[in-house]
């Protein structure tokens, strides 16, 4: 059985800086960045950025990767 990452995994699967750069650049606060990630709504701007990013980097097939593993027995 597979399970799914939790939300606030996103933030996890980014560079160090990345959601204060996403903050700075938006005019927000961190914490509304932090807020969005951790919500994960597929068409929030900041989970859409974030996917990108985490694509871009392959953490995000890295973190699939490991969902994909079966636990040893």
């Amino acid at each position: 059985m597979q399970t799914n990452p939790k939300p606030e995994s996103l933030a996890k699967l980014l560079p160090d800086g990345e959601v204060t750069r996403m903050a700075k650049e938006a005019g927000v606060s961190l914490a509304a960045v932090s807020k969005a990630l951790k919500r994960a709504r597929p068409g929030n701007r900041f989970v859409m950025e974030a996917l990108n990013v985490a694509r871009k980097s392959g953490t995000l097939q890295a973190a699939q990767d490991i969902l994909s593993l079966k636990p040893a027995a």
